[in-house]
């Protein structure tokens, strides 16, 4: 859907990680060991997106919700991000874009809500 309602070629950015700044400037081997491993996670997540069937309830849905959790596979599975480079916060800011123009915020924060570090180059 995100793909169709702004013609982006890439996947919307549905699922990360968050740390105060200061924490992340202050470690930041530790915040990219923990940023790859949720990228592994992420992989798995992509390679087998019946993970998301067997886990359900683990991300809330329960039981009895059999119709949300058949489309567990087909709608998340891209959403969960395996890179964190350049074309991955440009996606970001497309969706901040989208987000003021159709009023769920009022403006772009101040600063970039992503630390711009990719993972390949820490």
């Amino acid at each position: 859907m995100w793909r169709e309602a702004t013609g982006e070629p890439g996947d919307p950015f549905l699922v990360g990680l968050a740390a105060q700044r200061s924490w992340l400037e202050s470690n930041r081997v530790l915040a990219s060991r923990i940023a790859r491993l949720f990228a592994a996670a992420n992989g798995a997540l992509r390679r087998n997106p019946q993970l998301f069937v067997e886990f359900h309830s683990e991300i809330g849905i329960k039981d009895n919700e059999k119709a949300a959790i058949d489309l567990l596979p087909s709608r998340l599975a891209d959403v969960y991000p395996v890179d964190w480079d350049a074309s991955v916060w440009k996606v970001i800011d497309r969706q901040l874009d989208v987000a003021i123009r159709v009023g769920v915020l009022d403006k772009k924060p101040a600063r970039p809500i992503y630390d711009a570090v990719p993972l390949d180059g820490v």
